[in-house]
Parts: C-alpha cells; structure tokens; sequence
C-alpha cells in the first residue's frame, strides 16, 4: 500500500487555496490537475494520507470535498480549537481515532492516530525552530514509544522538525525503522525542506519498497510550489 504524508504550509495564506488544490491532485492524482488533464492520472490514490498544517479555511474548501469524493474517510470530521491541525484519511474502515496533547509542548502540538483494519497510523508535527529543540525531542521519543507499544503494523509520517544532529541523539526502539533508510536512503529523495530531512516516516512491522518525493514543481496557477514542504509517498508492505 501507498501512503503520503505532506506539511501543506497552510499558515502562509498567499494562495492558499490554489496551493492546497494543487497539492491534493497531487496527492491522489500524481501531479497537478492541468498535467493529469493532459496525460492523465500518473499514480493510483494512497491508501492513506496524512496531512499535517491544515487550517480551518483549507480544510472545508479542499481537504474534506477532495478526500471525500476520493473514497476516504477522514479523522477529524470537524476541525479542533487549535488555528492548525492534522488531518489522517484512509480508503476503507476505520475502528478507531484520536488526537490527544503531547506530554511537553509550547505550542500546542497533538498525535493524532487512526487504527484500521490493516495498520495504526499517526501523524504529527513536532515542536518547530532551534528553541522547541527539547520539546522535540520529547515528543520524538513520545511518538517511537507509541509506535513500538502499538500492537500489530503502525506508521507515523510527519514533519518532525528533526535536525539530524538531534536525531543522532534519539533512542530508536529496535522495532522501529525508518522508511527512508529501508527503501534505500537515496540522496536525491532525503531532503524535504530547503536541506533538511523534516518530513520522514517510521515503520513497526512494516518495511518500506519505495520512497519518492511529490510537489517539486510549480503549479501553473500561482508560479510556486504547493507547500515550502515535499510531501513524501512511500509503499510499504508487511516486514517478514
């Protein structure tokens, strides 16, 4: 199965919506629509996505009437009291959800997971700039501990803001592994923000058979990419 994982930059209101729009295409259509319309659709749906930055205006105008139409079910149905959130949508059942506080954060982060038939995922966007460092990495070693005490498959995907000086520093369960480094740690698909590898994706029970990147281009309507985040599309499949 696919799943994508995208920090859609929806605190930068300059073309928002356009933005979103694009990205969303992307997302289930493997490229912006004017290229779909042209040659078609270049990649299936994601089983799963995971959207982290989504604000109120986006998530009504474009997440939900997209993701919906798509097939998806998406947790939450409404937005929460927070001015930017997350959003998970699956293509199939889901048991159950939930997005609660992490335990250390000035700025309000969540998890948020959704359990499925076939995997529990979770998404997050960990505490941002050189001051959160602490909070961080608290909410780093929170997420890995979730992950490894998850029965069956999990995944999280995610902009965890990790500089990898700091990530050398995390204690990684031996049951966790990381997607990029599983499909091959190729240099052209590590960065995901100007030279940094934010946006990554952790696997228990799972291995990953293909990494890619999505959004490197502009988007004819507003000469700019969708998001100053990559969105990352991995496939993963059941580790033996």
């Amino acid at each position: 199965m696919d799943v994508v994982t995208w920090n859609l930059n929806g605190l930068e209101p300059i073309d928002l919506g356009p933005r979103t729009e694009g990205a969303l295409f992307t997302v289930l259509l493997g490229g912006p629509l004017e290229e779909v319309l042209t040659s078609g659709p270049q990649l299936d749906p994601p089983a799963a996505v995971l959207l982290q930055e989504v604000v109120e205006t986006s998530f009504y105008a474009h997440v939900v009437p997209h993701l919906r139409a798509a097939g998806y079910t998406i947790f939450p149905e409404r937005p929460p009291e927070r001015s930017y959130f997350e959003v998970i949508a699956v293509r199939g059942p889901v048991l159950d959800a939930e997005s609660r506080p992490f335990r250390q954060s000035g700025m309000g982060r969540e998890l948020t997971r959704v359990r499925t038939p076939w995997c529990t995922l979770f998404t997050g966007h960990l505490e941002s700039l050189g001051p959160g460092r602490p909070a961080r990495l608290a909410q780093t070693a929170e997420v890995l501990a979730a992950l490894a005490a998850t029965e069956g498959p999990a995944l999280f995907g995610g902009d965890t803001n990790l500089r990898q000086a700091e990530w050398s520093t995390v204690e990684v369960p031996v049951t966790v592994r990381d997607a990029w480094e599983l499909a091959g740690s190729a240099p052209s698909t590590a960065a995901t923000w100007g030279k940094a590898r934010y946006d990554r994706v952790w696997l228990k029970g799972l291995t990953a058979t293909s990494f890619s990147l999505l959004g490197d281009r502009p988007l004819d309507a507003t000469g700019d990419r969708p998001s100053d985040h990559l969105g990352v599309r991995v496939t993963v499949a059941a580790s033996a």
